[in-house]
């Protein structure tokens, strides 16, 4: 039984949730699971990691993403020295849009924690070592901020922490010649919701884009995302209407054209039905 050795209450401050460790251990570590994207860096030393029916060694320069609900566990640890961040991603910061932009941040993020673990792959991303000590650079000003707590903390830890998911995205792009090329396709679906959500996009061109059918395309995309490429697109405009609803000049009619949607009405009962308010309601708790 998989039991959470992690929760929030680690970090005094609720709404910042945000934590990050630097220790070496050795041994075995008993099965366990999160309630946050847990995100490793191993700096040195050596381990089995275990996820699921999954067995692979680790070393350094290794990068490994789980994702909540999966449990996992690490075995016969010699040395094993690591920087480990655990946050909630959407809670945490919104996103900058151009890191949703790259394949490698979708297949990185979700397609590798989730599909490919399930489906008894462990496709495994290593860092070099020129690699590594830039990414371990970012690690230390966020590990010394998160300690020290100074003013502006919250604000550099989250400027470094999308740098660095950015950064090892673009360094994950060679190793997605690893992954089964109708995942990588389903990666470059995603990316392509993003750059062109204020655009009619159907299933069916999504598809293509995949090289699978329509039916083939919602199975899968289901199963790594946990819902329909639709309601997924639907997520992103509705999430991108948010940010332009914070903006009290813009007009909901060009917020809703600038987003996707067929006519004010459409926007507005996506909106209500999903937040449980208007964009009006939605603009004065804003403002």
């Amino acid at each position: 039984m998989a039991y959470d050795i992690f929760s929030y209450v680690d970090n005094p401050d609720f709404s910042f949730p945000f934590n990050i460790i630097k220790d070496t251990l050795n041994g075995d570590y008993p099965e366990h699971q999160h309630d946050s994207i847990e995100m490793s860096f191993v700096l040195d030393g050596e381990a089995t990691h275990i996820v699921g029916r999954n067995v692979k060694k680790v070393g350094r320069g290794e990068v490994i993403i789980i994702l909540y609900p999966l449990s996992h566990a690490r075995v016969d640890m010699r040395n094993y020295t690591r920087y480990t961040l655990r946050f909630d991603l959407e809670k945490l910061i919104l996103l900058d849009d151009e890191l949703k932009h790259y394949p490698g941040f979708h297949s990185l993020f979700f397609i590798e924690p989730t599909y490919l673990y399930d489906k008894n792959y462990m496709g495994g991303f290593t860092l070099s070592e020129e690699q590594l000590e830039y990414s371990i650079n970012m690690l230390n000003i966020m590990y010394d901020a998160f300690n020290s707590r100074y003013n502006g903390y919250k604000t550099l830890i989250k400027t470094h922490l999308v740098a660095l998911m950015t950064y090892i995205s673009y360094c994950y792009i060679p190793a997605l010649e690893s992954l089964p090329n109708k995942l990588y396709k389903i990666s470059e679906t995603v990316s392509h919701i993003e750059r062109n959500y204020s655009k009619k996009i159907s299933v069916k061109e999504l598809a293509a884009i995949a090289y699978l059918s329509e039916r083939q395309y919602n199975r899968i995309f289901t199963s790594i995302y946990g819902i329909s490429p639709s309601v997924h697109l639907m997520k992103v405009r509705l999430n991108k209407a948010c940010r332009f609803l914070a903006d009290k000049d813009l007009p909901t009619r060009y917020i809703s054209d600038v987003c996707g949607f067929f006519d004010v009405s459409h926007f507005t009962k996506q909106f209500k039905q999903h937040f449980h308010m208007t964009p009006g309601e939605y603009r004065k708790k804003l403002l």
